[in-house]
């Protein structure tokens, strides 16, 4: 079957008024200042392998946006492209990769089909490994739903009121809709090479189409008023004796049994982005930890007292060493229960350790408790972790591992950058040496991660972007750029030898309402699509062509490397008007695609 690769840059005739573009001019430009569309007589491309139908484009009005990709050469005359060209059509081999009824790799069995997605190691990287008991690579969109989040000061959510007005004439009954909407948007994810739902998606209206997952809340779902929050971001007091069974009786309310009974269903993320940090906080505090919350609690609450315990532990019963190191006069272990305030250096190495064991005490019970709920209520499916914002304590990774089938994490800075690698304590590589490190401490040996959202943001979706996590990008083939990168980044990570990542899951399908979610501002091109469901066609484009080079990268079909996006094409005008434009050709494309652009999201003239 023949895919359609990357759409690589798009300009508007009429926008050439300059010999220069955003990319800097080419080395035809003769800076003919005032060249209109009109005036635009040529387009001289390289030759390249192409498999387009040309009759699409005769007649298309010159002053619309055009996709620079498979043209030999285009006339404007009268204002309407005039296409006289027929490339040659020259097939370029490509080792097609089969996926099996899952998404995953036939051709790289792991284990035994157990019928229920699992865990395994093969061939050198961790995998999740589909009902079948093949390889399985989770590439994955988050937030796969109709119509988007309430907008801020709208009162309604605008996605929805665009989707019903742009296919109330395609389907018949209004409430039929949304389903309609949902189902063409996996149709859209397969196209594109993507095999998973990822999370706040709702999940069981894709099983049979596609294995997906579902979002959890156990620290906020279990224990009511009976289990205390110990910290502004929610944490509870997992000591409290009540805990663990709060958990098991919030697993036996929220776990759906049609999932549960579901082959298609891969497990549960158990929370969101818990503040391991202490506090409402992400990044750690120099202030403090999570650990403070708990010494600032009653004298008689749980967690305080285990808290002194674990301290009388650690110093062997030796108040006067604990007394020196903390500047304290302490006359009994008791007294601890009364302080409040506990001093705290951050360059002081022994305090560090103080609050770290207690940290990992606090991650200890709080993962095992939800593992075992998930053991009763849902045991075929897998346990996916709380989904780590970026980073957490050493601790929290090492009980995750321990405790979780597969550890997750969202994380939005996988570039370095001077000011966030300050704030999360260490450049990207490094962060996830060390976490991944721990997490394997306590696992035993390497354990599969997935990075569980992550994304970036383009101007000239016309979005404000004023509020959100990562970097904001020119357009929509930054985006594809960064798509590309991220995946090689991504798959370049590796302890012992044994590659971790076992899929990526981007973060969304539909952009953000231009005013901001109704309960926070966020604002953001983090979508796949318009809120009209139109696509960004740059981007996708460039996510099917990826994916598919992953896919021939772990059956090792193709050579151990990715396939950059094609280098930013260099384009002017010359004093007679002409357009000259340069690009590098690729190896491994089959077919070039030309679309028509009227919007970032492009229209797909296919």
């Amino acid at each position: 079957m023949k895919r359609m690769v990357f759409v690589v840059l798009a300009f508007a005739c009429c926008s050439c008024s300059t010999g220069s573009g955003e990319n800097g001019p080419g080395p035809g430009d003769g800076g003919s200042d005032g060249a209109s569309a009109d005036a635009v007589s040529e387009v001289r491309r390289s030759e390249l392998p192409v498999d387009v139908s040309w009759d699409l484009f005769d007649g298309v009005p010159a002053d619309s946006v055009i996709l620079l990709d498979a043209f030999e050469e285009v006339e404007v005359a009268d204002g309407v492209l005039d296409v006289d060209a027929s490339p040659p059509q020259v097939p370029v081999p490509f080792v097609e990769v089969p996926r099996d009824l899952w998404g995953g790799y036939p051709e790289l069995p792991v284990a035994q089909g157990t019928g229920w997605f699992t865990t395994g190691l093969s061939g050198g990287r961790a995998w999740l490994v589909d009902p079948d008991g093949n390889a399985f690579f989770s590439l994955g969109i988050q937030a796969v739903a109709f119509g988007s989040l309430n907008g801020e000061g709208l009162g309604y959510p605008p996605g929805h009121l665009a989707q019903y007005a742009k296919y109330l004439s395609e389907v018949e009954n209004l409430d039929e809709i949304p389903a309609w909407v949902k189902s063409q948007q996996v149709e859209t994810m397969l196209e594109h090479g993507f095999n998973t739902v990822g999370g706040w998606s709702g999940g069981s209206q894709v099983s049979g189409k596609m294995a997906y997952t579902r979002n959890l809340g156990f620290m906020s779902g279990c224990g009511g008023d009976q289990v205390p929050t110990v910290s502004a971001g929610g944490i509870r007091d997992v000591f409290h004796p009540d805990f663990a069974e709060g958990c098991l009786a919030y697993a036996q309310d929220a776990v759906s049994a049609a999932e549960a009974a579901d082959p298609w269903f891969i497990g549960y993320y158990i929370d969101n982005e818990l503040r391991w940090h202490g506090g409402d906080l992400f990044v750690p505090d120099p202030a403090g930890s999570l650990a403070d919350d708990f010494i600032d609690e009653p004298a008689d609450a749980p967690g305080k007292v285990a808290f002194a315990a674990l301290m009388e532990a650690r110093y062997g019963g030796d108040l006067q060493a604990f007394n020196a190191e903390y500047g304290l006069e302490m006359s009994d272990w008791d007294a601890l229960l009364e302080i409040s305030g506990l001093p705290f250096d951050p360059d002081d190495e022994q305090q560090r350790a103080d609050r770290d064991a207690f940290i990992e005490q606090v991650a200890g019970l709080y993962y095992a408790a939800v593992d075992a709920a998930l053991e009763a209520t849902i045991p075929d499916h897998l346990n996916l972790c709380d989904r780590i914002a970026e980073i957490a304590p050493l601790p929290v990774f090492r009980m995750a591992g321990k405790h979780c089938d597969v550890v997750t994490v969202n994380d939005y800075y996988i570039e370095s950058d001077p000011l966030i690698d300050f704030m999360l304590g260490a450049p990207p590589e490094a962060r996830w040496e060390t976490q991944s490190t721990a997490a394997f401490e306590g696992a035993g040996g390497v354990t599969p991660f997935i990075v569980t959202e992550y994304g970036i943001r383009g101007a000239d979706s016309g979005l404000p972007n004023t509020y959100g996590a990562g970097k904001t990008v020119l357009t929509q083939q930054d985006r594809a750029e960064f798509y590309d990168w991220s995946s090689r980044w991504f798959l370049e990570r590796a302890h012992g030898g044994t590659g971790y990542i076992t899929g990526w899951h981007w973060f969304m399908y539909t952009d953000e309402p231009p005013t901001g979610r109704s309960f926070d501002p966020e604002d953001c091109n983090y979508g796949v699509c318009t809120l009209r469901n139109e696509r960004y066609v740059f981007l996708l484009q460039a996510m099917a062509h990826v994916n598919r080079f992953v896919d021939g990268l772990l059956a090792e079909a193709v050579e151990a490397t990715l396939l950059a996006p094609p280098a930013t094409i260099q384009w002017g005008v010359d004093e007679a008007g002409g357009v000259e434009l340069i690009w590098t050709a690729q190896p491994f494309e089959e077919t070039w695609m030309v679309h028509l652009l009227t919007h970032p999201a492009g229209t797909d003239a296919r």
